[in-house]
């Protein structure tokens, strides 16, 4: 059990929705330069998220654009990043969300990625985007509490 990762998993038999946070120390400004939350991205699903086959691991699909933006989370600056991820050495896949954020007391960097599998030929791309929309909700609704 690692206390610095956690993973929220919803699963129906159409769709999964994955929601990952994760903490650590922040370094420098470069902590929120795209490259770097990718390779964090990268790092964090590979250690901490199981493929479905062996040798098989999650990562972010690198052939494809990302879309990077700071973005306001209740009172906390935060990067947006946007793009899809992959699974290696498999075939799953789909839309994600991140935000890169700092604690109020800036010591603290925060990880928050939430992801969408939804291979069902019932689902069309419109309902991708309203699971993605869902779960970008549940970022949006982030709060620190107030430190005494």
């Amino acid at each position: 059990q690692e206390t610095d990762f956690t993973w929220v998993l919803k699963q129906t038999k159409d769709f999964d929705l994955h929601l990952f946070l994760h903490k650590r120390d922040a370094k420098d400004a470069s902590d929120f330069e795209e490259a770097n939350i990718l390779d964090q991205l990268d790092t964090l699903l590979r250690l901490y998220v199981p493929g479905p086959s062996e040798g098989s691991y999650p990562g972010v699909e690198r052939r494809d654009f990302f879309y990077t933006k700071e973005v306001m989370l209740g009172e906390v600056k935060a990067v947006e990043t946007r793009g899809l991820w992959r699974t290696y050495n498999d075939f799953m896949g789909g839309p994600f969300i991140c935000f890169t954020f700092l604690s109020p007391d800036k010591e603290t960097l925060y990880t928050m990625m939430a992801c969408v599998y939804s291979p069902s030929q019932r689902n069309k791309l419109s309902m991708k985007r309203d699971l993605l929309m869902q779960l970008d909700g549940i970022c949006h609704s982030l709060k620190f509490e107030q430190q005494q």
